[in-house]
C-alpha cells in the first residue's frame, strides 16, 4: 500500500480487529506499507505475493500500466486483487473497494451546469 502513513495505519488497524472476530477462520495477513515507493518496486513486492504463497491481494497503488501488469499476472496465477481506494479498473482486479471517481465527477459536472444555468444574474465572477 503506497500512501501517508496514516491510512495504512488505519486500514491495517481495521484489518487486524476484523480478524478478531473471525477465530475460526486462518488468515494471516501480510503488509507491505510505504509512504514513497518507485513502480518498479512496487511491481516488485506485488509479484511477490505469488512467491510468498499469498492466497489474495488487497491493493493500493496508483493506475498505472505496469502495476495493472502485476495485477493480470496474479489473476492468472489465481491470485485475486482487490483495489482499495484507487481502481485499476482496466485490470483483472476481483473488485474495487471505493467511490466510483468518475461517476462523481459526472454528478458534480451535472450538478454544476443546473446551478450555473438555473440563476445566471445571482452569479459573481472575480
Amino acid at each position: 500500500m503506497q500512501a501517508p502513513k496514516r491510512f495504512p495505519d488505519a486500514v491495517k488497524q481495521a484489518i487486524l480487529a476484523n480478524l478478531a472476530t473471525l477465530p475460526n477462520w486462518r488468515i494471516h495477513p501480510r503488509f507491505h506499507l510505504f509512504e514513497s515507493i518507485s513502480l518498479p518496486e512496487l511491481n516488485k513486492c506485488l509479484l511477490g505475493c505469488e512467491a510468498s504463497g499469498s492466497n489474495g491481494v488487497l491493493l493500493k497503488a496508483p493506475d498505472e500500466s505496469l502495476i495493472k501488469q502485476g495485477v493480470d499476472h496474479l489473476f492468472e496465477m489465481n491470485i485475486p486483487v482487490v483495489t482499495l481506494v484507487t481502481d485499476l479498473p482496466y485490470s483483472k482486479r476481483l473488485a474495487y473497494i471505493g467511490i466510483d471517481n468518475r461517476a462523481a465527477g459526472r454528478t458534480a459536472a451535472y450538478m454544476l451546469n443546473r446551478l450555473l444555468n438555473s440563476n445566471k444574474r445571482a452569479w459573481q465572477w472575480y
